[in-house]
């Protein structure tokens, strides 16, 4: 079986991926190296106590 998006879905994921892109760099704007660090190791902390979860 092969699946793939329709025309509308790629247009959704293309927006979807600027989106977050944007997002991303907003969220980061003006973050030094060590806040990154500690921001990365609580979002890293936070995945695996969800997948705890599981």
């Amino acid at each position: 079986m092969h699946l793939h998006l329709t025309k509308k879905g790629r247009l959704v994921h293309r927006l979807h991926k600027r989106f977050h892109k944007a997002m991303v760099e907003k969220i980061i704007d003006g973050v030094s190296k060590e806040e990154m660090d500690v921001m990365s190791k609580g979002l890293t902390n936070l995945y695996q106590f969800l997948e705890d979860l599981k």
